[in-house]
């Protein structure tokens, strides 16, 4: 993605009403032609959204963007089965209820071929819980990094990945909401 920055529009029912060519170029470029441009506009932002957990976070943000008319910024990670990505959410209040988003990328770094990141892989009826920050992993009761999560859970082993679910663990959590300006209590 380098520079490039992915722009797209809410309505004010969270409705995806405008997308810049960067959100297609960044849909066909990771294997997901069906989300290019026309197909996603008028369909919810948030039925995106991997769990109930992430989508609360982000519609916390986005009532207190509009409250306070300021923007916010959240850091994230969008990985790939070879890649990690570091990027940047800035979510801007605009006229009519509307937010607008812009995602770019701060940082890109190859990874050794991790299965569990892989669309393509076949899935069994087992779980895993990333985080949709961080994507860090849940194993036990502690969240660890992606390769840490495949090598402890022997993935490299198994013939069909975990589904995987989202959440957002509270390390990340604590910090979306401050770094957004909102804290739990103070929306």
């Amino acid at each position: 993605m380098g520079n490039r920055e992915v722009t797209y529009r809410t309505d004010s029912n969270g409705r995806i009403i405008s997308v810049n060519r960067e959100w297609t170029r960044f849909a066909i470029e990771n294997g997901a032609p069906e989300l290019q441009g026309k197909a996603v506009l008028g369909k919810q932002l948030s039925d995106s959204f991997a769990g109930d957990e992430t989508r609360h976070v982000y519609t916390l943000i986005v009532e207190k963007v509009h409250r306070k008319n300021r923007a916010a910024v959240v850091p994230f990670r969008c990985d790939g089965p070879t890649i990690r990505r570091m990027m940047e959410l800035t979510i801007l209040p605009r006229e009519k209820g509307e937010t607008e988003y812009r995602a770019r990328e701060l940082r890109e770094e190859e990874t050794p071929y991790l299965p569990l990141l892989d669309p393509d892989r076949p899935r069994s009826g087992d779980m895993v819980l990333v985080c949709s920050w961080c994507r860090s992993v849940r194993v036990g009761e502690e969240w660890v990094e992606v390769e840490e999560a495949v090598r402890q859970l022997r993935l490299f082993e198994a013939v069909e990945m975990p589904s995987i679910t989202h959440g957002i663990c509270e390390r990340c959590s604590e910090k979306v909401l401050r770094q957004s300006g909102s804290h739990h209590r103070g929306l």
